[in-house]
């Protein structure tokens, strides 16, 4: 009886694999073609959807593969995707390889279903191709600004940030965490993101910078003119900026009039340098508001 299983169990994983390898090749090329930036001619396209008209007649029977490449099919027709990949989306388990899932994710709207297939790409083995990071980053932003932050965003960015250990995905991840309020996760996301950097020779300046914005964010205002200053220190126009603001709102008017001028006069001043420059020249109220610490002369 085991014996019996065995072999079953070979046979389906061989018609499995040669399933596979039969429609790869059609989903690359299709691939390479979706997300071509370049002007590609209409022949090349009508040629593949020809090709995948006549593989999909030829193989009547629908499976999880057959249905992943009717949704390229009409990726590549101009047609209207969302049926197929209504049905893509509710394979459970999920049948596809870390290496196809991404192909999936191409074919599937925004939301848990291509969260599902981007995170299951992300655990492939071999090293990620640019279109993926690409792709996995973007589904990444489009769940943070729909607000699905802990199963969707950080689902991907941990992923993200485990395969690329960047200094872009330590932000991103960190940004998150922090529209969490998961202060510890986010300040070792960035300290470890510092260590990394250092140890490898980068710049660490703008870190240092994010570090004290996400502290200053959870309330702890000493901590974050520490982490700021690092940053200043190191020539962070960021931090520069966050200082002079924090000065300028704790009435320290001097301080804050320098740290604005220092921005101003560097190359493409921001707004937000501009306008706080500009508040920063105003002249003293004649009578301070109720509760609020007189300025003291030496400070204008």
């Amino acid at each position: 009886m085991i014996a019996r299983l065995i072999l079953l169990w070979s046979l389906l994983g061989g018609q499995q694999d040669e399933t596979q390898q039969f429609w790869m090749p059609f989903l690359e090329r299709a691939q390479g073609l979706l997300l071509s930036q370049q002007p590609l001619p209409p022949s090349e396209r009508d040629v593949l959807r020809e090709e995948l008209r006549t593989a999909l007649a030829g193989r009547p029977e629908e499976t999880p593969w057959s249905r992943l490449a009717s949704a390229h099919l009409a990726l590549l027709s101009g047609m209207d995707v969302e049926a197929v990949a209504e049905r893509l989306g509710k394979l459970d388990p999920w049948p596809y390889p870390p290496g196809a899932s991404w192909h999936a994710a191409i074919c599937l709207p925004p939301g848990p279903r291509r969260v599902r297939a981007v995170t299951a790409g992300l655990r492939k083995a071999v090293d990620l191709e640019r279109w993926e990071l690409k792709l996995a980053w973007n589904t990444a932003v489009e769940e943070a600004r729909s607000l699905r932050l802990r199963e969707g965003a950080l689902a991907i960015q941990r992923e993200l940030h485990r395969r690329a250990r960047a200094e872009w995905s330590a932000l991103d991840l960190a940004l998150t965490l922090r529209q969490l309020n998961e202060e510890r996760a986010c300040d070792e996301v960035l300290a470890e993101a510092i260590d990394q950097a250092r140890g490898a020779g980068r710049p660490t300046a703008e870190l240092w910078a994010q570090r004290g914005i996400h502290t200053l964010g959870f309330g702890d205002d000493s901590r974050a003119r520490d982490y700021l200053g690092r940053g200043l220190a190191m020539g962070s126009r960021d931090a520069s900026l966050m200082l002079a603001r924090l000065d300028l709102v704790s009435g320290r008017r001097g301080a804050a009039r320098a740290g604005f001028r220092a921005s101003i006069l560097g190359t493409s001043p921001g707004a937000w340098a501009q306008r706080g420059w500009g508040l920063s020249l105003l002249p003293r109220p004649k009578a301070d508001p109720v509760g609020v610490r007189a300025i003291s002369s030496s400070d204008d």
